[in-house]
């Protein structure tokens, strides 16, 4: 794999999550009802915090003692992070589907508003 493309998608993800980081609590928090927005954010920021925590621990508790990452301990720990992410982003959508149901829901603009 060549290292300048990784470094190159790292930093597009990067720039993505910077305006993602100031936009999805916003979304989460007007278009979720009053008493349920507190709630929504923590599901976010659990979702947003697991993936982190798990491959710490994954990182700590599998590369123990290793002093050569092979390709059978990357697709180990490759699955293992897809699947966290997977389990978080299900819990999250479960979490916020009040959303649908709020009457703060976001409305779009018609031709009049604009």
């Amino acid at each position: 794999v060549n290292k300048y493309m990784l470094y190159f998608g790292a930093a597009l993800c990067g720039m993505g999550w910077g305006a993602l980081w100031v936009l999805w609590p916003m979304v989460v928090v007007e278009n979720s009802a009053g008493e349920k927005s507190q709630r929504n954010m923590g599901y976010w920021f659990m979702s947003m915090s697991i993936g982190t925590l798990m491959g710490g621990l994954a990182n700590y508790f599998y590369f123990e003692g290793v002093t050569k990452i092979s390709s059978k301990n990357r697709v180990m720990l490759y699955t293992t992070c897809a699947g966290v992410t997977m389990l978080t982003s299900l819990v999250a959508a479960f979490g916020i589907t009040d959303i649908k149901k709020s009457p703060k829901r976001h409305q779009p603009l018609t031709d009049e508003d604009i």
